[in-house]
């Protein structure tokens, strides 16, 4: 799946230059389901529009540098500051936010944002921070950062898309922003793919429809589709609709 993590050890040089070699950069694969999604669009070089949050380093664990890489552009939010110069260096069509995600009760402006040397794993939540660190992971420091709950977000994302965004992918270490997700996705018009780090935890393919995701997602015209590492895929059912009644 990442030749480029195996090099030198088991797979030869040639295979690089193979043209039917698939380039990934997320940490588990998802971006080859995404890319399975919206393979038509790709193929007739309809570049899309994507927004992702915790959206972290530009390339590495990456669900949307793929889709950067054939023609698509859009918005990415992270909490760390430090991250925005090297995606924009990068990726100069996309804008870039410097918010975190606030849980949907909190009447705050600004949060403390915990930096790790494993920056993967940056957060919010204190008890989470603990958690990582008891586990081994390096803390660097905290700094202040400007909050938005995910509703609030919606409108900035939306003030910098020239279209409605087909794709969103959040990823920001477990903070629970599900009772604003409605109004979230009302005000991007729905994507028509989701990508979502599940917060409910214990959560397998065997008891999914008794999570705070499923329960959501699905008020909202969404169907569960797939379930890679710690993300649930979801699918716009209003969109599948929409193009069936079209065409």
């Amino acid at each position: 799946m990442y030749p480029n993590w195996l090099q030198n050890q088991v797979i030869e040089p040639n295979i690089f230059s193979n043209q039917f070699l698939k380039i990934g950069f997320s940490q588990n694969g998802e971006d080859d389901f995404i890319r399975g999604f919206f393979w038509e669009k790709i193929l007739a070089k309809e570049a899309g529009v994507y927004v992702d949050i915790g959206c972290y380093h530009e390339s590495l664990y990456s669900n949307t540098k793929l889709l950067s890489l054939v023609g698509w552009n859009g918005v990415a939010v992270d909490a760390n500051p430090d991250t925005s110069p090297l995606w924009l260096s990068q990726r100069p069509n996309d804008t870039f936010l410097n918010y975190a995600v606030k849980k949907s009760s909190e009447d705050i402006k600004s949060i403390e944002l915990y930096r790790f040397q494993d920056g993967a794993i940056n957060t919010i939540d204190s008890k989470v921070a603990r958690d990582w660190q008891q586990k081994g992971f390096k803390l660097i420091d905290k700094i202040n950062v400007p909050s938005l709950s995910i509703s609030q977000l919606g409108f900035k994302v939306a003030q910098q898309c020239v279209m409605p965004p087909d794709f969103v992918n959040i990823d920001i270490e477990f903070v629970d922003y599900l009772d604003d997700l409605p109004e979230f996705l009302d005000i991007l018009q729905y994507p028509s793919l989701l990508c979502l780090e599940w917060i409910t935890q214990q959560m397998s393919f065997n008891n999914y429809k008794e999570s705070k995701e499923y329960l959501v997602l699905s008020s909202q015209g969404y169907e569960i589709i797939g379930f890679i590492g710690g993300n649930i895929f979801a699918q716009n059912l209003r969109s599948l609709y929409n193009k069936a009644t079209i065409f």
